[in-house]
């Protein structure tokens, strides 16, 4: 969405606080998952309330590191959130918001 980059300075107070740049070196795939978080229609899809026509630009990137993690054996959460009616005995009231998460392609409820 936009360009993002660590300053000389601020690469050098790492590595002199913790020996390198980058806290982990090696990422195991199978321990490793990629959580995407607001990754649906509601923020993406033109025309939609919250629309973010910035954020549409990182798709492609987003199903690349999906599919290289899912291929070297790592799992990829889809975080999603979405609004149910009432249920039966709360008839009354606005939708209840609920998170529901898809990981690798298995549906279930917050796990």
């Amino acid at each position: 969405m936009h360009p993002f980059s660590l300053s000389e300075q601020t690469v050098a107070r790492m590595v002199a606080k913790q020996g390198r740049a980058h806290m982990i070196e090696h990422v195991e795939p199978a321990r490793t998952a990629l959580i995407v978080v607001d990754m649906q229609n509601y923020f993406m899809a033109p025309g939609q309330q919250f629309e973010t026509p910035t954020a549409r630009a990182i798709v492609p990137n987003v199903n690349r590191l999906a599919r290289a993690l899912r291929g070297a054996g790592g799992s990829v959460v889809w975080i999603e959130n979405v609004a149910r009616p009432p249920t039966a005995t709360a008839t009354s009231g606005p939708p209840t918001p609920n998170a529901t998460c898809r990981s690798s392609g298995r549906a279930g409820a917050n796990r």
